[in-house]
């Protein structure tokens, strides 16, 4: 259960809790609005306890009024964290729908190349007028900055690694430390794993069949595929250009401000004195 808690980003206000003034009128506009914010969250830490428990288990906590007043009953009835972690999740099993991610990330790099998103796109029919089939994106998480990269095969993803790293690298004076991307096999092979360990480059996994985790690469794939239709259909060209389309559209990205971004371009953030 801990482990679900902490997957839901609930484990924290679980096990700490939260104080709650006496008399919330004294409270300043923001304090109120802070205060609102960690109940709400409380509320949601406390929801998938209660959906974890049996109809015996659940009687115990039923009455509680916080994630962590739960989580205590809990630990006192079991007689130990580790017996609430084996609570049987009869509900999450069959009964209860899978749920939701966090439509926004919890937490963002606060420098170039601390986190890169990567994922490879395709197979696209036809082939591009170069053969490729593939192309593979990286995206700074810092500056949301995207560089793309096209294939002919998925193994051509390492080569690409290796060329993509070492030309940010040389531009911004900083290395890639963190490195997102799904299981796919081409970023799960001896060779690469070897490459990353070589260079201390940690690399979070996704869990299966959760593109979700992914989310800021996947996103930007859906947006890049819809920019280079758009333009091929525009101007009546041959869908073989949809490599030129695919590029274009990147560049275009790049140069495009965005909301998460405070409207400032990622090229702007990139070479804005920062790198």
């Amino acid at each position: 259960m801990k482990a679900l808690l902490g997957a839901q980003d609930a484990w924290e206000i679980t096990h700490k809790g939260y104080e709650s003034p006496q008399d919330e009128t004294l409270l300043s506009q923001q304090e109120r609005d802070a205060l609102t914010k960690t109940k709400k969250k409380d509320q949601q830490a406390l929801s998938p306890i209660h959906q974890c428990l049996d109809d015996s288990m659940f009687v115990k906590v039923a009455n509680a009024n916080t994630a962590k007043e739960a989580w205590e009953i809990l630990q006192n009835s079991l007689q130990g964290v580790d017996k609430v972690k084996k609570v049987r999740l009869q509900v999450l099993r069959g009964k209860h729908a899978r749920l939701s991610f966090p439509k926004e990330a919890t937490s963002r790099a606060t420098e170039p190349l601390q986190l890169v998103h990567t994922d490879v796109c395709g197979p696209i029919k036809p082939p591009s007028f170069g053969k490729s089939r593939y192309f593979l994106l990286f995206i700074d998480d810092y500056s949301r900055k995207t560089w793309v990269y096209f294939l002919k095969q998925k193994s051509e993803a390492f080569g690409a690694f290796k060329n993509f790293k070492a030309l940010v690298e040389k531009e911004s004076g900083f290395e890639i430390k963190s490195l997102r991307f799904d299981r796919g096999g081409e970023f799960t092979s001896n060779e690469f794993n070897d490459f990353c360990k070589a260079n201390g480059i940690r690399r979070p996994l996704t869990v299966p069949r959760s593109p979700q985790q992914n989310g800021v690469v996947e996103r930007k794939n859906r947006t890049i595929l819809n920019m280079a239709r758009s333009m091929l259909k525009a101007k009546n060209m041959p869908k073989e250009f949809w490599a030129e389309a695919v590029s274009c559209a990147v560049y275009l990205s790049n140069r495009s401000p965005t909301k998460n971004m405070d409207n400032v371009t990622p090229q702007q953030r990139t070479y804005s004195g920062v790198w």
